[in-house]
């Protein structure tokens, strides 16, 4: 949780990418950020990439765009991530983006960026709040019966594999596990956590 911008017109209340920046999110959860602009969660800017990689964007706010509000000319590639549960006027994501096996609000999309048929992601029943689930940081755990962020997410060997392929590379010891230091091997979690 970063923390809430007050001024209409301001951007993001948790992360602001821009400026040609290039950036990696790796097991991370945005939580709870508000502003009265663009981007409760995540705000990008003048050509900015960010390649976001298993993680959870939930409960943020904003004017547009509570989760994430992509501008023009910004590119946000999501792989194994939650963005869902955020509150804005516009959707959570516009702009250019990549969607692989990645849940926006409620639709569940595969490897080659289709909706999954039948698979609906219900926040509200599938998502916890942020809360201590063990690890250094608070996550949101992934609960519930029928949880398509439980079975549809990345193998760890695909993540091994989009992790090498990336500039810089993300080592195996850090795109493996989940947020609170849990091996993903064996388990296709979408988000920060990863369900034991």
């Amino acid at each position: 949780k970063s923390g809430s911008l007050g001024t209409a017109g301001r951007a993001a209340g948790g992360i602001y990418h821009r400026n040609n920046s290039v950036g990696q999110l790796v097991n991370c959860t945005i939580f709870g950020n508000s502003g009265t602009g663009n981007g409760g969660g995540i705000c990008t800017h003048d050509k900015a990439v960010l390649d976001i990689i298993s993680s959870t964007i939930s409960g943020n706010s904003s004017l547009t765009g509570g989760g994430i509000f992509n501008t023009s000319g910004c590119t946000v590639n999501l792989h194994n991530s939650i963005v869902s549960n955020n509150e804005g006027t516009i959707r959570d994501i516009s702009g250019v983006l990549l969607k692989k096996q990645t849940i926006v609000a409620d639709k569940v999309y595969d490897q080659d960026e289709t909706e999954v048929a039948g698979a609906l992601f219900n926040a509200s029943t599938m998502l916890g709040d942020l809360a201590d689930n063990g690890g250094y940081t608070k996550t949101c755990k992934l609960i519930g019966s029928d949880n398509p962020a439980i079975t549809l997410g990345m193998s760890n060997t695909g993540l091994s594999i989009l992790g090498a392929s990336l500039n810089p590379v993300i080592k195996e010891e850090i795109i493996g596990f989940d947020q609170r230091g849990k091996n993903r091997s064996g388990k296709k979690c979408i988000g920060a956590y990863v369900i034991e």
